[in-house]
């Protein structure tokens, strides 16, 4: 299993949750609770999606990175508009083929 930094954003009509680690996974939901959701179950269907198209499944950066590397660009993830999870039920299973 693998953990992945998750970075939430507030805006006025909902929240936006992706993965610095897992470029091109993101989602928008109504509550802080359905963007957890969806993110993890996000995560799992593109890990699964990259193993299936035989791409290498990114490593995750320390924390301290990312806040490091959005902190050198002007956005700092204490700000109250932010919330940072981690997700690690995220289960890196290659599937093997039934003869």
């Amino acid at each position: 299993m693998k953990s992945f930094t998750i970075i939430l954003e507030q805006s006025a009509t909902g929240y936006g949750a992706f993965s610095p680690d897992v470029p091109g996974c993101a989602v928008l939901a109504a509550s802080l609770d359905e963007a957890l959701q969806l993110i993890k179950e996000g995560l799992q269907f593109h890990i699964e999606g990259l193993l299936d198209d035989g791409e290498e499944i990114p490593t995750p950066l320390p924390f301290q990175d990312h806040i490091r590397h959005y902190a050198e660009r002007g956005i700092h993830l204490d700000s109250p508009q932010f919330v940072v999870a981690f997700i690690s039920e995220v289960a890196v299973v290659p599937q093997m083929a039934v003869a």
